[in-house]
């Protein structure tokens, strides 16, 4: 230990000196250790100072909070819901196709993030104040994190599911991690809350994994991720819609058929999508309230058929299966060769489409929509006042708006046969021998 100890106080001896004479090309060499001793010693008063001064998470998200309470107030006023844009005039043209693949949802992304972007925070009053602005769609970032234990009052044990923001590197940029739970808990309290314009709308939750254990090399890891999830997730449980009528809709089951079926018949209903595969939960042995696959009514895959770059967990679909939500970047749709627009808007036609990003503009958004018939396409509510008023402009007073005409899917209808005309009449079937004339 002395040797080492000795071999450091060399080190830093070295360094020491060397500074030093480099401050004595300029300055006396008494002075130039004067001021060697001056900078260290204001260097580690900075950092000090940096640590007092720095924002707490609290802080951090009381002053988010009071930065947009009072104008989110102001926007939530006048907001309408799904029966308010049906009846009006220019929507009943198109009655017969209110199928839900024709309707964009008010969505967010990092729902429960406040923000800034870089050092945010999670909470709960984040999806309070979006469904006040009419949000019906939530994509909740489920992440986890290795390596030593951070401050368990703001970050959940490593290696349990919870919300994190991270930046473009991968980099974890949230100052706390943001609970599962906790947020599900206010949708199930407040999303359908009479108090709420778009209260009666349909609720879209979207567990959007951004990593999970490796389920090949760590199955049982994998498998017990997946349930902690469920297990947050139970309190939806009371409005998940497992069924209309006498179709089923829980546990994957007939997912394509979900999205052509009357919007107004999900009225109360909340609908759970997600890119991460639940086939584990078809052969394992676990409680209800743990098998994530039985809360899950459609899975997402990519809409080209191939890998999102950056995505580890969203995957093109196995063969031969029927896309029933796509997932894609803006940028995808965004710069499709106009010769390839028709085959984009057909996949938007048939598939309820999220475009993923983090930063689209306005304009782009509403490119998304018209052109391209996208009907997720989530932004940042705590990005800026002006950017969400923006995006609230563009939908209206309304918690969701209908596709341009163009692009709607359009419902078949069947209808049943007419009546046989009186000269079909064959008496049914004993038809006489014709007279012979001779």
């Amino acid at each position: 230990m002395t040797g080492v100890l000795e071999s450091i106080k060399v080190v830093f001896t070295n360094i020491f000196t060397a500074i030093s004479n480099a401050y004595a090309i300029y300055f006396p060499k008494e002075m130039g250790m004067l001021l060697m001793i001056l900078a260290v010693l204001m260097t580690f008063i900075g950092i000090f100072v940096w640590i007092r001064t720095r924002p707490t998470a609290s802080a951090t998200e009381q002053t988010q909070l009071r930065l947009f309470d009072a104008p989110y107030k102001s926007l939530g006023q006048g907001r309408k819901g799904l029966a308010d844009l049906l009846a009006l005039p220019v929507t009943q043209a198109s009655k017969n196709n209110w199928v839900l693949l024709n309707f964009a949802p008010l969505t967010v992304m990092n729902a429960g993030y406040v923000g800034p972007m870089p050092n945010g925070t999670f909470t709960p009053a984040a999806i309070r104040m979006s469904l006040e602005l009419g949000v019906r769609c939530f994509v909740f970032p489920i992440d986890f994190y290795t390596g030593s234990a951070k401050d368990p009052s703001l970050f959940a044990a490593p290696e349990e599911p919870c919300l994190l923001y991270r930046d473009q590197q991968g980099v974890i940029r949230s100052e706390n991690s943001g609970s599962i739970a906790e947020m599900m808990k206010v949708l199930d309290q407040t999303a359908f809350s009479s108090s709420l314009a778009s209260g009666k709308d349909p609720l879209i939750v979207i567990l959007d994994f951004k990593n999970t254990p490796d389920p090949v090399a760590a199955p049982a890891k994998y498998l017990a991720f997946l349930s902690s999830v469920s297990q947050q997730i139970q309190v939806l449980r009371r409005t998940y819609l497992a069924r209309a009528g006498d179709t089923i809709f829980s546990n994957l089951t007939n997912p394509n058929l979900l999205f052509t079926q009357g919007i107004q018949s999900f009225s109360g209903r909340t609908l759970i999508f997600t890119n991460v595969n639940t086939d584990v939960f078809t052969k394992a042995n676990v409680s209800i309230d743990k098998n994530l696959r039985s809360m899950i009514n459609a899975q997402m895959f990519t809409t080209s058929g191939d890998t999102i770059p950056g995505h580890s967990v969203t995957t093109a679909a196995p063969k031969g299966t029927q896309i029933a939500v796509g997932k894609q970047t803006a940028t995808y749709f965004l710069t499709t060769p106009p010769e390839h627009l028709a085959e984009a808007q057909l996949k938007t036609n048939n598939v309820y489409t999220i475009a993923d990003t983090d930063s689209t503009a306005t304009t782009d958004r509403t490119t998304l929509l018209s052109t391209y018939g996208v009907q997720m396409i989530p932004f940042n509510p705590f990005s800026s006042v002006d950017e969400t008023t923006s995006v609230l402009k563009a939908w209206g007073v309304y918690s969701c708006i209908l596709k341009p005409p163009p692009l709607q899917y359009v419902v078949m209808r069947t209808e049943p046969p007419k009546p046989l005309s009186p000269k079909a009449n064959s008496n049914q079937g004993n038809v006489g021998q014709p007279a012979l004339h001779f």
